[in-house]
């Protein structure tokens, strides 16, 4: 439910907080996209503000930050914007008088992933040094202050919820995405391939999976879909396993041929660290 009474005389204006890296795409996209459309839908008349975001180093993170902080959507040429919708950081901290944060996630580094192999604020000993320490306690407080301006507060899983209490004592209400095109998954037969989706990174561990083909029976076939910076590493270690003639992989498959994957799959491997909330769990059983 939106916050605010709409206009009998006009569409309400919403703006979606987004933000974006460059030729990546993921649930994070398929979600503002979904919001986009369901939105659309009600008739409320509503735009994408997509910013891109670099992860690292703790300046650009900064810069980020201070983009956002600066933004003004109020109104653009005269016309009123009547509701913000934040969703992953840095995007809520923006400020607008209506709101409502629909959270993805933070800034993970500085937080559950912080001292950990995935966590980009460490140096090359895994130890925090004395800035990205007081960095990631900054942070922090800049996230409460931001999250708190909030009419309301969602996220989209239990787990970010809990995650926002731990470190930053806000309450807030998991609302849970639907997937996309959930209606056109089906049931097929149990095939011979264990299948893997999703974005190639260090965090997804698919590297568990391409060590594991070396262990199952050889009528067993892996199939991992997706692309990112693990890709060459991963065929590599294929190779080096002789598992590579098992293991198939797909930069791309078009939506019927992923319904196909999921319905005739023998499993569906999912592993990733702490996940925020994981489509391909629900896609899985669907």
């Amino acid at each position: 439910r939106l916050n605010g009474r709409r206009s009998k005389n006009r569409m309400e204006n919403i703006c979606i907080c987004a933000v974006q890296s460059p030729f990546v795409y993921g649930g994070a996209e398929i979600l503002i996209e979904t919001l986009r459309s369901e939105l659309a839908r009600r008739n409320f008349r509503t735009e994408v503000i997509n910013i891109p975001f670099k992860s690292h180093p703790i300046l650009d993170v900064k810069k980020g930050c201070l983009l956002w902080r600066l933004i003004d959507l109020t109104n653009f040429n005269d016309l009123k914007i009547d509701l913000v919708i934040a969703t992953k950081f840095p995007s809520y901290l923006v400020k607008h008088p209506n709101k409502v944060t629909w959270l993805f996630h933070q800034y993970r580094q500085a937080y559950e992933l912080a001292g950990t192999e995935y966590s980009a604020l460490r140096e090359d000993n895994g130890q925090e040094n004395r800035e990205e320490s007081s960095f990631r306690e900054s942070l922090w407080q800049i996230d409460r202050k931001a999250l708190l301006e909030s009419k309301q507060i969602y996220t989209i899983s239990k787990n970010v919820s809990n995650r926002l209490k731990k470190y930053n004592q806000i309450d807030s209400v998991p609302l849970y995405p639907p997937p996309k095109n959930q209606e056109k998954f089906y049931r097929g037969e149990f095939g011979n391939y264990v299948l893997s989706v999703g974005r190639l990174d260090p965090i997804k561990r698919v590297e568990l999976l391409v060590e594991a083909m070396r262990y199952v029976v050889p009528e067993v076939r892996g199939i991992i879909v997706g692309r990112g910076p693990e890709k060459d590493t991963l065929t590599e270690m294929a190779q080096r396993y002789e598992s590579g003639h098992r293991i198939t992989f797909r930069d791309f498959v078009s939506d019927q041929e992923l319904f196909d994957l999921y319905a005739n799959a023998l499993c569906v491997y999912f592993a990733p660290f702490d996940e925020d909330f994981g489509f391909i769990t629900i896609e899985s059983f669907l």
